[in-house]
């Protein structure tokens, strides 16, 4: 695998903290078979499941659970960056 994409793993990572594909969409502003063909298509291109399903229950895979410790921290620093530059923003006015 030489990329990854991170609108995918985005989708992911909503999904990994709601426990929900419905939840997710609905945190995302799109449906959920979009969701579901995203969460699909990471998980093809990792080479393994993320998330053990059965009718309306998800939970994390192990593999799924090392992923979103670090997708945890990525997004939170992601977040961190995206106020700084609105605050820099804001200074220059």
């Amino acid at each position: 695998m030489e990329k990854i994409n991170w609108n995918q793993f985005y989708c992911f990572y909503m999904v990994a903290k709601h426990l929900s594909m419905t939840e997710a969409a609905q945190v995302l502003g799109v449906s959920k078979p979009t969701v579901t063909e995203q969460i699909q298509r990471l998980e093809a291109s990792l080479g393994f499941p993320l998330f053990t399903r059965r009718v309306r229950l998800i939970w994390l895979t192990e593999q799924g659970k090392r992923l979103l410790r670090h997708a945890d921290d990525m997004f939170k620093v992601g977040d961190k960056v995206l106020k700084e530059i609105v605050e820099i923003k804001y200074e220059r006015k």
